[in-house]
């Protein structure tokens, strides 16, 4: 299940990768029938029909981070409504700001290098991870 910033729960998600095994697949209204549709970075490209058009989260890398955030056309074409989870960024501060500023549209959060070596270090263990947890039927 992933948790909302406001703690509200939601039934299902989709993460969508950045691979291109999706296309020619069909699946674009599957994905977009799932309450949340994380997609990382800013794959994959193709047809709505194979990879779907709703986005609700977005997660970038470093350098993604800052083309979204630093790039004024980039950052306009960011969804209204995006949550945006910047994936180990260096220069933290410096990114949310430019998020902020460029792209007012969305909600920007980042995760700091302390969080994912805590985390990278529970990965065998069980526990629910900040933003994202993970739930069995």
């Amino acid at each position: 299940m992933v948790v909302g910033v406001n703690g509200g729960g939601l039934v299902s998600c989709a993460i969508v990768g950045n691979a291109e095994h999706l296309l020619g697949q069909g699946l674009g209204e599957y994905i977009d029938e799932h309450d949340a549709v994380l997609r990382i970075n800013d794959g994959p490209q193709g047809s709505p029909q194979d990879v779907g058009e709703r986005t609700t989260h977005r997660i970038y890398n470093r350098n993604k981070s800052i083309k979204a955030c630093c790039n004024d056309e980039a950052a306009a074409a960011l969804a209204p409504g995006t949550m945006i989870l910047l994936w180990h960024p260096t220069d933290q501060a410096e990114l949310l700001d430019a998020c902020e500023s460029k792209a007012p549209h969305v909600k920007t959060y980042a995760i700091s290098r302390a969080m994912i070596r805590v985390r990278v270090a529970r990965l065998h263990c069980p526990g629910p991870l900040p933003l994202v947890r993970c739930r069995t039927h």
